[in-house]
């Protein structure tokens, strides 16, 4: 990797977003957060990133999309279909969204810098009510320089026994690894999710 013709110092300080009424300003955090990573990752000061939207069992309120309860407490109290929980799944995947547009937003090489990237998203559970971890939800965004296939799949395990670990494993071999094996104990994979790989 090498420092692209788009690296660019910002124009502006990302300045700071203070609570608004005592509402957390999450969009305007994102966004801040998705231009400064791709600057950084044109720039080649970064080749590895993680982003924590929100931790799994934190206090955040999504009154973006009229909620008045943390999340947490929704995924367990919140009767019926969980309309609420629903709500903030559809916000954080906006949220996912709006980084990946700003990673795409940045030229680099024949593509851009999200085209050079392999993103791996999920959550800690499929279902916060139960705590289930079956029909474990992941999302994979960029296509590794040509590592991951193009336009982009839906996967879902024909057997529903596939361990998350093989996607782990194709993302770190996608990120230019030459790792064989991820994990331990009944999380260990040597198997990638080929499914996915161009």
């Amino acid at each position: 990797m090498t420092v692209t013709s788009a690296c660019k110092a910002p124009t502006a300080s990302p300045g700071s977003f203070p609570d608004q009424g005592g509402k957390e300003q999450i969009a305007e955090k994102m966004k801040a957060m998705g231009d400064l990573l791709a600057i950084a990752l044109a720039c080649n000061q970064t080749r590895v990133f993680s982003v924590m939207f929100s931790g799994s069992t934190a206090s955040t309120v999504y009154w973006q999309v009229n909620l008045t309860e943390a999340h947490h407490q929704l995924t367990h109290d919140e009767p019926g279909d969980q309309p609420g929980v629903q709500a903030s799944t559809v916000f954080t995947m906006q949220m996912f969204a709006q980084l990946l547009v700003s990673l795409k937003g940045v030229p680099e090489g024949a593509g851009n810098v999200l085209d050079n990237c392999a993103i791996l998203a999920s959550s800690d559970t499929s279902d916060g009510r139960f705590h289930n971890v079956r029909d474990y939800p992941i999302l994979v965004a960029g296509r590794a320089g040509g590592y991951f296939k193009y336009p982009g799949i839906h996967y879902r395990s024909p057997t529903g026994t596939e361990s998350t670990s093989n996607v782990l494993l194709s993302v770190l071999r996608g990120a230019g690894t030459n790792l064989t094996q991820v994990g331990g104990g009944g999380g260990l994979s040597t198997t990638t999710c080929g499914s996915i790989e161009a």
